[in-house]
């Protein structure tokens, strides 16, 4: 099945994920360009998307989203640590791949 997926916030991109990952062709469709940085902190600064009204906010990469994507996409888990995700909290930290309670 085609699937088209409208807006790549955490919503939009988890649905795609779920979607591409249990066989349907997905294409998300997003109206704010791409960063023009790579690093996050520079990412965070500069990057413009007026799609999402909260996102220079602080935000957490909760428990709950951690827990599911160890479940459901680890390989995705993984990049994300290796990317410099700044954890908080302490669900599933201990079993999330290349981490420790003691890391955080």
């Amino acid at each position: 099945m085609d699937i088209v997926v409208l807006g790549g916030g955490l919503a939009g991109l988890s649905a795609s994920l779920a979607f591409a990952r249990s066989g349907h062709d997905a294409t998300l469709l997003e109206r704010d360009p791409p960063p023009e940085a790579f690093e996050p902190d520079e990412v965070f600064e500069s990057w413009d998307r007026r799609g999402i009204a909260h996102f220079r906010q602080p935000h957490n990469f909760l428990g709950l989203a951690r827990d599911v994507l160890l479940e459901q996409a680890p390989d995705l888990l993984e990049a994300v640590v290796e990317l410099g995700t700044h954890w908080s909290g302490t669900s599933s930290w201990s079993s999330t791949p290349g981490r420790s309670q003691s890391s955080a």
